[in-house]
């Protein structure tokens, strides 16, 4: 990858993740904290010189590190944890058990993207599980399955064609917006088994990875209810402080799209910070589809405002018309995430490592398979 060093994945987010723990677990004095927080920052930089090996892990890993940056900023520089923050389970005082539990605690409040279970919990989670542990391995198991299915048909039928025409750019937008949640959905399901069959967790910790898409009647909602889960802990908390800092009245126009204009930015760097790890000179490709979707849902709050004053429409037609303006900017503007694909020359679209319907349709000689990237590429080998 450019000649660049290959990045050891897993021993590297582990030491990333000790680093913040411990200086999290230790509550030491501010100069000391800027210490340890300036050698995490020094060793992201290095993480960011090397590469995993593939320009697709290369995006998910940047991604992934800004994310947990932003966190490690929340919670070393805005919050105290060990005074501030509780799980529901905490039995003692965090600041009383011995280093090595306080250094678990520590760990499990900076890999809880929610907050699910402690009192940092952000708001509209989807309902946790109540069942037993069978229960849940069952039910994830079976919502695994369910997952690859319609993966596998996007994988196959709409990623593997190239559009062409605006119809087909519309489809293709959509299906990548939908690979990309299954992807999320079916990895963190994985994650979930294994953290409830080993007894690290437990399965009311593990609520679903996105909101109701039914919930996604504007374009707001989409991004506020459905799909920013992971990421609102930090975003709705620095929004909030923006406005504070501005002395903007809370629930006002201004304050709200101020948090919009906080949000959009901070999950606009984290997917530049994407960008950045594929290839530094494509740094800022994904802005544009960020910049758009802010724009857009200030605009939508305007139209959406001004129809309840001046338009009585039935709740079901108001509905209907939403969710028709949620999938068609949607699957618009999503191909505007993946510029970076094009830049950096990135054409594979392979999600699965077997796919059920390419070994049933494309040994078959149809129009589709003599059409489909992936067939083409198949039959190549």
């Amino acid at each position: 990858m450019h000649g660049r060093p290959l990045l050891p994945v897993l021993p590297a987010l582990l030491v990333l993740n000790c680093i913040v723990a411990t200086l999290i677990a230790l509550r030491l004095r501010w100069w000391t904290r800027l210490a340890g927080f300036a050698v995490y920052t020094y060793l992201l930089y290095l993480a960011f010189r090397c590469t995993a090996g593939d320009v697709w892990r290369d995006y998910v890993l940047g991604c992934h590190l800004m994310d947990q940056y932003f966190v490690a900023i929340q919670l070393l520089w805005l919050t105290d944890p060990m005074t501030e923050l509780r799980h529901e389970r905490d039995a003692v005082h965090p600041s009383t058990l011995p280093f090595a539990r306080r250094f678990y605690w520590s760990l499990c409040v900076l890999n809880n993207r929610r907050g699910v279970g402690w009192n940092c919990q952000v708001a509209i989670v989807p309902p946790r599980p109540s069942g037993s542990r069978r229960q849940f391995v069952r039910e994830r198991l079976l919502k695994i399955f369910r997952l690859y299915i319609p993966l596998d048909f996007i994988q196959l039928y709409v990623l593997s064609i190239r559009p062409e025409t605006s119809p087909q750019r519309w489809i293709y937008g959509l299906g990548r917006l939908s690979t990309m949640m299954i992807c999320m959905e079916a990895q963190t399901s994985i994650i979930s088994i294994v953290a409830v069959v080993t007894r690290f967790s437990e399965p009311q910790d593990w609520p679903a990875v996105f909101g109701k898409l039914s919930d996604a009647y504007t374009v707001r909602r989409f991004w506020g209810r459905t799909y920013h889960q992971n990421v609102r802990r930090y975003t709705a908390s620095w929004g909030k402080r923006a406005c504070r800092l501005l002395g903007l009245q809370p629930g006002s126009w201004a304050s709200a799209h101020m948090q919009l204009f906080v949000g959009f930015s901070l999950s606009c760097l984290m997917h530049c910070a994407g960008d950045l790890m594929v290839r530094p000179s494509i740094f800022g490709a994904s802005s544009a589809y960020f910049a758009a979707q802010a724009a857009v849902i200030a605009l939508e709050d305007v139209v959406v405002a001004a129809a309840r004053r001046r338009i009585v429409v039935p709740v079901g037609v108001a509905r209907f018309a939403g969710y028709a303006w949620v999938v068609l900017w949607l699957g618009v503007s999503t191909p505007w995430l993946f510029n970076w694909t094009v830049k950096a020359g990135v054409v594979d679209s392979r999600r699965l490592p077997f796919s059920i319907l390419e070994a049933l349709i494309c040994g078959k000689n149809t129009g589709f398979a003599s059409r489909s990237v992936t067939c083409r590429n198949l039959h190549a080998r």
